[in-house]
């Protein structure tokens, strides 16, 4: 099959997304000839990662950029050209149609767009229109209803844009099932089109169990590996270990935290204010140094804010998954009910701690460093992993093409 695939975010970026983007590409290439259009790397929190460059045999690209591209991204991202960013600051790739369909000599089967960014799936649509070709649309995180997405000076185009990407993709997937039954429930009249897309864990998974039985030993090594903005910070954390520093200093002493990713200045100021020699900070790093991190550290660490918003139970963070893959026990600080509580606490991978619930995990951690039983004693259900199993998700991907091709051609 030949799969024209529209994907800004694709390796070598080190975005969560790209890195998903690189695991299905790596599938994907067992099956099918690939035409990828993507974007160049730019400045800013996604950086070059050559960790995650693969040698397909399968796989073209076709990379979308503008004359002059880097002097010009920079002044189309500027204030002056904000008012043209719609859906996102890859709007300029909607123009890019008439340079795909030169380039594109061998027509396509099916086109098979990822979002983020939403851009992919305005472009997807003007190709489907202009080549009446099968679509398969991917959103990653929702559209119109992401919160946190900033609200548009022009909602009610994007309102639409979302409704007409969804009226004419053959097949919309998404990753979660709660996301699933969202959109199921917002639009009734294409639910039977809607399917579950999870992402994925890294192809290679360690064939072994979680040993929750923390070894005694000087310190317990905690590893957060992520961005930190806005509500996805430290606080909570931060307020655990003031809750040790004053009620049980020694436990204190006994725990190593370690920060890998991006972070805005404002939240490094919070960390380095409280002046914990327990932190260390390591900044951007490429995806390989972070699994030769994870594979030593004790416990890793996941952050997602809490808030009114319904939505935000129904992400799952990617890292999530290639936490699952190194086998090791997970620390979710996650709203009560998300997908991350569940796989914490319902199929006990680890343990999950509301936002703001700094008592608790104070608890935890001093239980952890005293290796209590409390810490966990629970079977794991390792059966939860083949959901996450990039075969089976790309099997299910591709009978999605298949239908889709042959819908097109009834």
């Amino acid at each position: 099959m030949n799969i024209l695939m529209i994907s800004p975010a694709s390796p070598p970026k080190n975005s969560p997304e790209a890195m998903q983007v690189g695991r299905f590409l790596q599938e994907l290439d067992k099956y099918h000839t690939i035409i990828l259009a993507t974007t160049p790397i730019e400045k800013g929190w996604v950086i070059q990662d050559n960790s995650l460059q693969y040698d397909f045999k399968n796989i073209k690209i076709l990379e979308l950029k503008l004359p002059f591209h880097n002097k010009m991204i920079r002044l189309l991202s500027s204030k002056y050209f904000k008012f043209f960013a719609l859906p996102d600051k890859d709007f300029w790739i909607k123009c890019k149609l008439p340079y795909i369909l030169n380039k594109v000599t061998n027509k396509p089967d099916v086109i098979y767009s990822r979002s983020m960014p939403f851009s992919s799936a305005l472009l997807a649509l003007r190709l489907k229109r202009k080549t009446k070709l099968p679509w398969v649309m991917h959103l990653s995180d929702p559209f119109i209803d992401n919160p946190y997405r900033k609200k548009s000076f022009n909602e009610k185009l994007l309102v639409r844009y979302e409704y007409e990407c969804f009226n004419e993709a053959n097949y919309i997937t998404v990753t979660t099932e709660n996301l699933l039954k969202f959109y199921q429930k917002k639009y009734p009249l294409f639910s039977k089109k809607i399917k579950l897309s999870s992402n994925v864990m890294p192809i290679k998974v360690l064939n072994t169990k979680i040993d929750f039985n923390i070894k005694i030993k000087d310190k317990i090594q905690i590893f957060y590996a992520g961005a930190l903005y806005e509500k996805r910070n430290f606080t909570t954390i931060l307020d655990a270990l003031e809750i040790l520093k004053k009620q049980k200093p020694t436990i204190l002493t006994r725990l190593d935290i370690i920060i890998a990713g991006n972070m805005t200045d404002i939240i490094k100021q919070e960390i380095i204010e409280k002046n914990f020699e327990q932190i260390t900070i390591l900044g951007r790093l490429n995806y390989e140094k972070i699994l030769k991190i994870q594979d030593k550290v004790d416990i890793v660490v996941s952050i997602e804010p809490d808030g009114d918003n319904p939505i935000l139970k129904s992400f799952l963070p990617s890292k999530i998954l290639d936490y699952l893959a190194v086998k090791k026990p997970i620390l979710a600080i996650t709203p009560k009910g998300s997908e991350s509580w569940d796989i914490c606490n319902k199929y006990n991978f680890g343990w999950a701690i509301e936002p703001n619930d700094s008592k608790k995990l104070a608890i935890l951690l001093e239980n952890l460093v005293l290796n209590t039983n409390e810490t966990k004693n629970i079977e794991t259900d390792y059966k939860l992993l083949d959901k996450y199993n990039i075969e089976n998700c790309v099997l299910k991907l591709n009978k999605l093409f298949d239908k889709s091709i042959k819908k097109e051609t009834i």
